[in-house]
């Protein structure tokens, strides 16, 4: 009988150990699971395959948003993505839409429709998101005048407003109760009150401001990339944001186009790419990094960071599906996985 009963009790120890770990990871069918790194996948340019995939505690859960929603397809080249309490803003560029989905399954809540540039029939091509706590903001691109940072009710969905820009503009962060963004070949740091629409100023940078962050001591770091022609070399920037004032400026040896940018969990310490490969800088740092943290053969395409890991993605040629890097913080790799094609953004869950 005692025999029974201890096996009944290490039944029961291993089923209430099996129940805890479904809890902790639910099924992909009912839920996703609550941590883990988002992948964006770009897809290729006109063909509307942009996908998203979730890697987490090893496993890898892919198209979340089609298989979510009967097949339903994503959109034209996706940017960014943005958590807002329950839900995940995905920025979807070529098609004009930012899509917003239930961010325990995926599925779609709203599709919104970014408009025009004013009168004219080119679409409001959304980019790089970001949230004050109240609104949603938007860049966006037009290659043939100005363009605008959109402002969005994240509850009811609404558009309402817009903040014009003479360029195209790239990178968006909410810092202050302002906005910072990065206003493509104006060279310069944009700052508006969202409130009533005035810029409070207009901060001197390089030519192609495409990546900013803030860092632990409330300052904005911005990546200039190199332009096309190589006229202007690239560039980063520290700015005081108490001041709106450049802090201090680094440029780059010709040839060496640096961008994406990433912080640290605790916001000390920075990551960016430099023609591929990964280099790292602290925030107290006076002079760049001479050689790269990461270097691999093939480029990689931009970068993520979480608590213990560097992710790093490889777009390839462009058509067939990309791969994901997974490093230890030190750069040892620790593993790669598959993706879809042109994985571009890592987002922490």
């Amino acid at each position: 009988m005692k025999r029974i009963l201890s096996s009944l009790l290490l039944l029961s120890s291993l089923l209430l150990l099996v129940t805890s770990c479904k809890d902790e990871t639910p099924d992909p069918e009912t839920g996703l699971p609550s941590g883990g790194m988002y992948i964006l996948n770009e897809g290729q340019f006109g063909t509307g395959n942009a996908s998203v995939d979730l890697i987490s505690g090893g496993e890898k859960t892919e198209s979340l948003f089609q298989d979510a929603n009967s097949g339903a397809v994503l959109g034209d080249i996706l940017q960014d993505a943005l958590t807002i309490d329950d839900k995940v803003f995905l920025s979807v560029n070529n098609s004009g839409t930012i899509e917003v989905v239930n961010k325990d399954d995926f599925t779609r809540i709203e599709t919104i429709n970014m408009g025009t540039f004013g009168a004219a029939s080119v679409a409001a091509a959304p980019r790089y998101l970001a949230y004050d706590g109240q609104y949603l903001y938007a860049t966006t691109i037009n290659f043939s005048g100005p363009a605008h940072v959109s402002k969005i009710n994240p509850i009811t969905y609404a558009l309402v407003d817009t903040f014009q820009t003479p360029t195209w503009c790239e990178p968006i962060v909410a810092a202050n109760n302002l906005i910072y963004t990065g206003v493509i070949y104006n060279s310069e740091v944009r700052v508006i009150n969202p409130d009533n629409k005035q810029i409070v100023a207009s901060i001197p940078v390089g030519a192609e401001p495409t990546a900013m962050q803030l860092d632990a001591n409330n300052n904005l770091w911005v990546v200039c990339a190199e332009d096309f022609s190589g006229t202007y070399q690239g560039e980063l920037y520290k700015i005081d944001l108490n001041t709106n004032t450049v802090l201090q400026s680094w440029t780059f040896p010709a040839g060496m186009s640096p961008s994406r940018l990433q912080m640290s969990n605790n916001l000390q310490q920075m990551y960016f790419l430099v023609g591929g490969d990964v280099y790292t800088m602290n925030i107290n740092d006076t002079a760049l990094p001479t050689s790269a943290y990461i270097d691999e053969v093939d480029p990689m395409y931009n970068i993520g960071v979480n608590a213990s890991e560097i992710w790093t993605s490889f777009a390839g040629d462009f058509v067939n599906p990309g791969s994901v890097n997974v490093y230890e913080l030190n750069g040892t790799l620790k593993t790669t996985f598959a993706a879809g094609v042109v994985p571009s953004g890592i987002i922490e869950r």
